[in-house]
């Protein structure tokens, strides 16, 4: 971003009297603050951003956005803003900034488009296929990591330039009102909802409350705004409401009444994914450089939005074929005994396990489930933990090793189903409080030829058991090589 500091005191209706400064940047971390930055006084349960005003100016910012006056020292003060809340002047200034990038867009014929996603699980796989369509020959801005909150989607939006033709924003939420309140920053002319499912209910206490909180992205489109909806979501109703007189598009993995958009001849294999994206105006051969059936239908939203946006989608889904892998979904690593690693760990809810699950039941090899906690789920998480069990011993399932209170209820009715129905093994229950005890149990199974998924919430750090278990496997090849040599 490129913005005079009096023109910043003026969006919030303050006078400045200081030399005016050119901001080049918005900081919220005085450690990664840049010369020419403004830096944000951000607050929060367990940090003051108050504190490194100072350590800021040092740095190299030239101005500060604070709560707290008596935190600035008396020569920054004529270049420090006092506001009641820093994150929510941030969305402002963020919004202010978005506006102009597509003023100028508009001016220089680019005719700039937001595309925003939003859905319980999903979300970034959309936005990462968007933007592998897009950003080969147009310049776009797009959500980088997980910045989807009152505070990442503002820092996104200020990397935007005026010479962007598209943005691509991610949208989280863990509360109702927050979708809202960032649809009232970027404006999205393109909405995409990819599921409502048990996620985050802590905050929402059940599916309804998370179904109107995804629903305040339809509701805060623009007014010639393009609803995008995946059609199987069982609470639809609530979605197509909130999409009002916006014209609405209805995504599903298979042909149905109601259907705008669907696939057919799916074809799944381990690592790629074929199949033909349908509606009633195009037939388009789709080949993804994922796997799951789960990214046939974010292939189908992403396809949606790229169309919706004006693009030629037979052009575009070319780039799908060599999509990166996203880290912790879905990532592959082949063992040295002809096993598979795969590493799914970035984050859980009951409904992108089931996902995992189904992709693991594709192997014909042992297939084992590594799950860690899920997070968030408010009051039925016992009973959610339990039919994960339950979901993986109905899709073949071979073994559940589980790290955490939680997740060991889902191999307490794994094991039972397996004891109910004859398995001998049954009384082998792989539930463990550390992921080293876990990973000394499990390597073991790098021997046995076992398909392995790991899966779990972010504060499960199931990354370090996946990271473990590559590190014993190159020490197994190791071990054998000097086996080989003594020989």
């Amino acid at each position: 971003m490129r913005m005079w500091l009096s023109e910043i005191f003026q969006i919030f209706s303050q006078p400045f009297q200081g030399e005016d400064q050119l901001i080049t940047g918005i900081s919220t971390d005085s450690r990664s603050t840049r010369r020419g930055d403004l830096f944000v006084a951000l607050t929060g349960k367990d940090f003051d951003g108050h504190d490194f005003i100072d350590q800021a100016f040092s740095r190299g910012a030239v101005a500060s956005l604070v709560s707290k006056e008596d935190s600035v020292a008396p020569y920054q003060r004529v270049y420090s803003l006092e506001v009641k809340d820093t994150i929510v002047a941030l969305g402002k200034l963020a919004a202010h900034w978005h506006q102009f990038c597509q003023s100028e867009a508009d001016i220089n014929e680019n005719k700039s488009q937001t595309i925003a996603i939003t859905g319980s699980v999903g979300k970034t796989t959309v936005k990462e296929m968007l933007f592998s369509m897009l950003h080969e020959d147009i310049k776009i801005c797009a959500t980088k990591g997980n910045f989807n909150n009152a505070i990442g989607l503002p820092l996104t939006l200020f990397n935007e330039s005026p010479e962007d033709v598209v943005a691509i924003v991610e949208m989280g939420a863990n509360a109702a009102g927050e979708i809202k309140a960032l649809c009232d920053i970027a404006v999205p002319d393109i909405g995409i909802i990819t599921q409502v499912a048990e996620a985050h209910l802590e905050g929402f206490n059940d599916l309804n409350g998370i179904a109107n909180a995804k629903a305040e992205l339809f509701s805060g489109l623009s007014e010639s705004g393009i609803a995008i909806v995946n059609a199987d979501i069982k609470s639809l109703p609530v979605l197509v409401s909130a999409a009002a007189d916006r014209d609405l598009i209805r995504v599903a993995l298979n042909a149905g009444e109601g259907a705008d958009v669907w696939a057919e001849d799916i074809q799944a294999h381990q690592q790629t994914t074929s199949f033909n994206y349908c509606s009633t105006k195009a037939k388009i051969a789709v080949r993804l450089s994922l796997s799951g059936q789960h990214n046939v239908l974010n292939a189908l939203l992403a396809i949606t939005g790229v169309i919706a946006a004006g693009f030629d989608a037979n052009e575009r889904v070319k780039y799908l074929e060599n999509m990166a892998e996203i880290p912790g979904r879905l990532n592959s690593h082949p063992t040295k005994n002809g096993g598979l690693v795969i590493d799914d760990s970035y984050n859980a809810n009951p409904a992108s396990v089931r996902a995992a699950i189904d992709y693991l039941a594709s192997f014909s090899k042992r297939k084992i489930l590594v799950l860690g906690n899920m997070g968030e789920l408010g009051s039925d998480e016992k009973s959610l933990h339990e039919q994960c069990g339950k979901y993986a011993y109905s899709h073949g399932v071979d073994a559940i090793y589980t790290l955490g209170d939680l997740a060991s209820e889902a191999s307490n009715v794994f094991y039972k189903y397996q004891e109910k129905n004859g398995n001998k093994n049954s009384h082998q229950n792989y539930v463990f409080e550390s992921s080293d005890e876990l990973v000394k149990s499990l390597e073991k199974e790098l021997d046995n030829k076992s398909t392995i998924l790991i899966k779990g919430s972010r504060a499960a750090k199931m990354e370090k058991i996946v990271q473990s278990l590559l590190d014993a496997d190159r020490t197994l090849i190791n071990k054998n090589k000097i086996k080989e040599e003594c020989l």
